[in-house]
């Protein structure tokens, strides 16, 4: 199948494989977008949605890519609000996940304390939200 990408889609990113005749985008070709010094900060509400940040920093909602490859948010389309999650285990060590969206933050807990962790031990606390916003210049350059 021939298709057209435009310059600025997280698809060129992707590869189109085929297997029994099904086509399909896979990621096993996502660029390495580690943090750099020049990354920017920006902040964000829990109303904000992905692309609106990328609207506001890159004047293109469709940069929203950029910004959830370099922050690693994974699960960005559901929530960009992050949680972290400490407790101490049965053997008296200290734990820590971060998690994105209160739903999983509160999965998380139910999970922990029906697998016999003292409920007492447990902090859910919301973090404060930041983002890490790569210039335009470095954006582009995952497309030269």
């Amino acid at each position: 199948m021939s298709v057209e990408i435009e310059r600025n889609s997280m698809l060129r990113l992707f590869t189109l494989g085929t297997i029994d005749g099904i086509e399909f985008w896979t990621d096993d070709t996502l660029p390495n977008f580690s943090v750099d010094d020049t990354d920017g900060i920006d902040t964000y509400t829990e109303f904000d949605l992905i692309d609106s940040i990328a609207s506001k920093n890159y004047i293109d909602e469709v940069l929203w890519w950029g910004i959830a490859l370099l922050n690693q948010f994974w699960d960005a389309l559901r929530s960009l609000e992050k949680y972290s999650v400490k407790w101490t285990d049965q053997r008296g060590f200290e734990n820590e996940d971060i998690v994105y969206g209160k739903e999983l933050a509160d999965d998380l807990v139910s999970y922990l304390v029906s697998s016999g962790v003292n409920s007492s031990t447990i902090v859910n606390n919301r973090l404060f939200d930041t983002v890490r916003i790569a210039s335009p210049r470095r954006l582009s350059g995952l497309f030269q």
